[in-house]
């Protein structure tokens, strides 16, 4: 399983943070039905937005085995921002090709409303990489795997954990400047413009790998990759309005 290494939570001045709100009363599962509720149609902020996005965002999830973590990381996202022209997909950097997700992490996904049942592993290519304007690794090792593919891919390359960390922290008047619009689309390419100057500095960014281990190890994982997806939705789907949860939600 993969160990801590030095670049995790992010740090950021308690300055900086002050626009984040504390929303810590909410839970993970919360927060991702929220997103989920965002993006229904006839709901304000699916329908009425003042801008159409002004391109399509593609995001990668990769893995080890492209068998649990990345799907289901790719599964909940879509969910959460695929009606909002955010698309997508995962791989992985040792997969077996054509296999399908691991069933206790799609029965975590069925009760989330998810059926990923046409998962089909696939292997981490280049093209992939190249493609994506966002690439969330499990683990540091899968962001580094990515990056030897396309090197220029370094910028938008982060853990799940740690661009869920980038998220919270990230004050909403900075991101809302940088956007082009109130577009969640928009927002998340603002927010992958701005995480660079937030990488984490220091903690634990990794997902440890639960194939072949016990049912709590599903569970936690699956737990950790939600609380992530919530984080990012939440900032991503805001408006002006909207509290945006802070660290400690």
């Amino acid at each position: 399983m993969p160990t801590s290494e030095a670049a995790g939570a992010a740090q950021v001045p308690t300055s900086e943070a002050a626009g984040v709100a504390n929303d810590a009363a909410a839970t993970p599962l919360d927060a991702v039905a929220t997103a989920f509720k965002a993006a229904e149609p006839g709901n304000a902020r699916a329908d009425c937005r003042e801008h159409a996005p002004t391109s399509r965002v593609e995001v990668l999830c990769v893995c080890t085995g492209n068998v649990a973590r990345s799907p289901a990381a790719e599964r909940l996202l879509g969910k959460a921002l695929g009606p909002f022209g955010v698309r997508v997909t995962s791989a992985g950097t040792g997969a077996p090709q054509g296999a399908p997700i691991a069933p206790q992490m799609d029965e975590r996904l069925l009760a989330c409303g998810i059926d990923a049942r046409d998962h089909q592993a696939r292997w981490l290519t280049e093209a992939e990489v190249q493609r994506a304007d966002l690439v969330l690794g499990m683990a540091r090792e899968h962001r580094s795997r990515a990056v030897e593919l396309v090197p220029s891919a370094l910028r938008r390359s982060f853990t799940l954990l740690g661009f869920a960390a980038i998220a919270r922290a990230v004050p909403a008047t900075e991101l809302a400047q940088a956007a082009a619009s109130d577009h969640p689309a928009d927002r998340l390419r603002a927010l992958i413009q701005l995480a660079p100057r937030y990488r984490p500095l220091s903690g634990s960014d990794e997902i440890d790998d639960p194939v072949d281990c016990d049912v709590a190890t599903y569970a936690r994982v699956f737990a950790e990759i939600e609380s992530a997806v919530a984080a990012i939705a939440a900032v991503v789907t805001a408006t002006a309005d909207d509290p945006v949860p802070s660290q400690n939600s």
